[in-house]
């Protein structure tokens, strides 16, 4: 019964001034009565493949005729649809292939710092001190990456809840003889800054444990 049916057989465009005038459409039981359709024009929605996926439509209760610009701008609208629908399924996908990246760069981030814990289990004290220096900066950095996944388009990273990370990652990991506590004020920062500031945080955390601290010293 659907009006519609018929402008999909068509090539662009269909116009039915009279519903009850027309034979495709006088039997149709959307049109019969009173209230019912007398007037319909249509205007084919077409696939980047040229298939016929439905149809921009306006209605009426009764009879009337377009004029020659209602017709075309009924087809300009019917083009700037599927230019959106074209657009949406574009950027699903832009989203999917994100997301898939996003998934890599986390798992690989999360095997190189496994890997280089492992390696430094067996090695002697100034290798060890190295490749876990290495590690934070890797946790640091996959950190990093997961608050820019998700910071649902705010600008740049919350350097408060990111230097308190850091802060609890140096924290666990250095020697248990040591407390590291880390503040900052409330502010955003750019990527490029905040991995920065992980840099430093770590850089400065490790020369103060190597040389500020030596002999077991508490602090």
């Amino acid at each position: 019964s659907s009006l519609c049916a018929h402008a999909i057989l068509e090539q662009t465009y269909v116009e039915i001034p009279d519903t009850w005038l027309d034979a495709r459409t006088r039997d149709n039981p959307l049109c019969a009565g009173d209230g019912g359709l007398r007037f319909y024009a249509g205007a084919l929605l077409r696939s980047e493949r040229g298939l016929p996926v439905g149809t921009l439509c306006v209605l009426d209760t009764r009879p009337r005729q377009l004029t020659d610009l209602q017709r075309t701008a009924l087809q300009v609208l019917a083009e700037q649809v599927m230019a959106q629908m074209r657009l949406r399924k574009s950027l699903r996908q832009a989203e999917a292939m994100r997301q898939e990246a996003d998934h890599r760069v986390k798992n690989s981030l999360q095997a190189m710092a496994s890997l280089i814990a492992i390696q430094a289990r067996s090695a002697d004290a100034p290798v060890r001190a190295a490749l876990e220096q290495v590690e934070r900066q890797i946790r640091s950095v996959a950190m990093l990456h997961g608050m820019l996944n998700h910071a649902d388009g705010a600008e740049g990273v919350a350097l408060q809840s990111y230097v308190g990370r850091i802060g609890t990652i140096l924290d666990q990991s250095l020697s248990g003889a040591l407390t590291v506590t880390a503040q900052a004020v409330p502010a955003r920062v750019s990527a490029m800054h905040a991995a920065a500031i992980g840099t430093i945080m770590n850089e400065f955390a490790s020369n103060s444990l190597k040389h500020a601290f030596p002999d077991g010293r508490l602090g």
